[in-house]
């Protein structure tokens, strides 16, 4: 996502993909507000006879744009467009068109999924060729440098960029709550004009529940509010006879909500995602919910195949509300999936 103008990007189904990662694009209902401001900023720049393309205006309005305080990357981009800051930075700055190193259409982003044969600490090379047009940018790409969110640096590291493009990018999945995705960027940075490229980093931790019901590691707290959904991530059982249940317990709740449980898995490099979706309503603080699923053979077929669940509310529901969710893996006769409420 490159910015929003002003609003929120919410996704409240999964959009995991494992091997084949997928740019989603889409429009908010602020563009016509984004294109209009744009608008003004162009006729400014043509008016102050100040040069200008599309990249330089993409690259001013990042360098520029505001992320709202507790904003992440996922909701908001770069941040809010700020269409007097992006003027001052095209008139002071003096972008030198020529310089701006074109990111490659499609390049997608690097995931790390800990498996049980992964150590802690996952590696991997990367090469900036996959991401940028380095024929433009071979002049100066020994200048570049690498930046980590500070809040991300004691998960992931990277090297400095070598003669040949390339550094080694370092994830500590120990740092990396349990059954969940860790979302992080590597900036390339030119010290000429600043940022040049986001590399999106996604390191998922899936849970792995024990057969053993009082193993703890098979329940996860949450915090649910109706914008920020959680997606949870689970290795499957190997053997295809195993089925399992979702136990669903409000921990502070004393107001009527809706949940909503999605999900996805892939299969031959696409995310299936299940069609339907299971909906728990009045949900109080005492009572205890059960969905029970089969295991479809497909969940199984490699141990890669991370099943993803996504629960959220319904519009309108009471914020900040918490619930124990606990995995149970048992044995029972095939049946089609069901919801019981005790």
């Amino acid at each position: 996502m490159d910015f929003v103008a002003p609003g929120i990007a919410r996704v409240d189904t999964p959009r995991f993909m494992d091997s084949n990662n997928k740019v989603i694009l889409g429009t908010s209902f602020s563009t016509p507000n984004a294109a209009g401001a744009v608008a003004c900023l162009l006729s400014a720049l043509k008016k102050n006879s100040i040069q200008y393309s599309p990249a330089s205006l993409k690259m001013a309005l990042a360098q520029t744009a505001f992320l709202p305080e507790n904003g992440n990357k996922c909701e908001f981009g770069n941040g809010i467009i700020q269409i007097d800051a992006a003027f001052e930075y095209c008139k002071n700055q003096m972008i030198d068109l020529k310089k701006i190193v074109p990111r490659k259409n499609g390049a997608g982003g690097i995931t790390f999924i800990k498996d049980k044969g992964h150590n802690v600490n996952m590696k991997r090379i990367v090469d900036l060729r996959t991401y940028i047009d380095m024929i433009v940018g071979k002049k100066s790409f020994k200048k570049w440098t690498l930046k980590i969110q500070v809040e991300d640096q004691n998960i992931i590291c990277v090297t400095k960029i070598d003669k040949n493009g390339s550094f080694l990018l370092n994830v500590d999945t120990n740092k990396v709550e349990i059954g969940s995705l860790k979302y992080s960027e590597i900036e390339v940075i030119d010290p000429a004009i600043g940022c040049i490229c986001y590399i999106p980093v996604t390191v998922i931790v899936p849970l792995k529940p024990s057969l053993n019901p009082h193993e703890c590691c098979n329940q996860k707290e949450i915090i649910l509010n109706y914008e920020n959904p959680c997606h949870i991530f689970i290795d499957p059982p190997q053997k295809s006879e195993k089925k399992y249940e979702i136990k669903i317990t409000p921990l502070e709740t004393d107001m009527m909500t809706s949940l909503f449980i999605q999900h996805s898995f892939n299969k031959k490099k696409r995310v299936i995602i299940v069609k339907g979706s299971s909906e728990i309503v009045e949900v109080f603080q005492n009572k205890t919910y059960f969905l029970k699923y089969e295991i479809e053979e497909t969940f199984q077929a490699k141990p890669k195949n991370i099943h993803e669940i996504c629960i959220y509310q319904r519009k309108g529901s009471p914020a900040n509300q918490k619930f124990l969710l606990q995995f149970n893996f048992f044995e029972m006769e095939e049946s089609n999936k069901e919801l019981l409420f005790n």
